[in-house]
């Protein structure tokens, strides 16, 4: 078949330069009706003889062939037939080294460059728990130093259980800076209350012993302690100054501690002194969640920012799912 094709091909296309020869005005009919005839015996025979990694994708490598050889005369086929011979005989030669030594990438030592590293929480998750170097690790709780509290502390707690006592007490010290430091700012605000009592002093002490619960820096009854000052710093806070953002807040607070009534009272306090309604449906569907008064969930979840469909939605969905068994 392959032969009868090339023979078809060699044939019609000569027929097509001596029918053109002639000088007759159908000379040029015969001449595309034959070329074209070869043209198309000439792809089936390349596509019967190429071998299979020149022949996909099938279509694309079909036009390829097609175009060159029918808009290039008899050049064409010779090019494209000389092409295909030197790749057959002379191939690529295949890449005798399987593996590449790879650099030593070092862990980030600054914080511009925490963002754009390979090493997210999830990386250096996973050099705590697996890495044999002891040095790597230590270099890993170090660069911890450089993401946001919430997401450190966590990897300060599995560094603590780290069999090295370098790494242990890093962590520690680390755990230790944190809490001193939201300690210290509340004897701070403390002793500026003594002098004076405002509003925004208040809330600022709040925030801190709020810090503690969002942070997860303690556990237990030293939990419920610290949302108990919470809410009472707010709820003086409110007093002095009824605004929208302190009884979110406050809500808040009441949220953590179970107290879904007091929390539903001061999410519409916020609305009252002209908080947006529907920045507080997120807290709302919370609230009728733990109710178990699953109804009214999707209409609130529809009135949060960004909608039912927002960046986190599925998270909370899977959270409520599980929570919810």
């Amino acid at each position: 078949m392959t032969i009868l094709l090339i023979l078809i091909t060699l044939i019609t296309e000569t027929l097509s330069i001596f029918g053109q020869a002639t000088g007759l005005w159908t000379s040029w009919v015969w001449f595309w009706l034959f070329h074209g005839i070869a043209a198309a015996a000439y792809t089936l025979a390349c596509l019967m003889l190429l071998p299979e990694e020149y022949k996909r994708p099938t279509l694309q490598s079909v036009l390829f062939i097609s175009v060159i050889s029918l808009a290039v005369p008899v050049a064409g086929m010779i090019g494209l037939t000389m092409l295909y011979v030197v790749l057959a005989n002379w191939p690529r030669k295949a890449q005798s080294i399987l593996w590449r030594r790879a650099d030593h990438i070092e862990l980030p030592s600054e914080a511009q460059t925490i963002t754009t590293s390979m090493f997210g929480v999830a990386g250096l998750k996973d050099i705590l728990l697996y890495h044999p170097d002891p040095e790597r690790r230590l270099a890993a709780v170090k660069a911890c130093r450089y993401i946001p509290n919430r997401e450190a502390l966590p990897l300060f707690r599995l560094a603590v259980t780290d069999k090295e006592d370098d790494i242990r007490l890093l962590a520690f010290s680390f755990i230790d800076r944190m809490e001193n430091s939201l300690t210290k700012k509340i004897n701070t605000l403390k002793a500026k209350l003594e002098k004076s009592e405002s509003a925004s002093t208040l809330v600022q002490l709040g925030e801190l012993y709020w810090e503690f619960y969002y942070l997860g820096l303690s556990d237990g009854a030293i939990t419920r302690n610290y949302l108990e000052s919470a809410h009472i710093y707010f709820d003086k806070a409110a007093v002095l100054d009824p605004r929208g953002q302190i009884y979110i807040k406050l809500g808040r607070v009441h949220l953590a501690l179970g107290n879904l009534d007091e929390a539903e009272m001061c999410f519409e306090n916020a609305i009252a002194v002209g908080s947006d309604r529907d920045s507080i449906a997120l807290y709302r569907a919370e609230i009728a969640f733990k109710r178990r008064e699953y109804g009214k969930i999707d209409d609130l979840l529809c009135k949060c920012s960004g909608g039912p469909d927002g960046e986190h939605s599925e998270e909370l969905q899977e959270y409520w799912c599980v929570s919810a068994k």
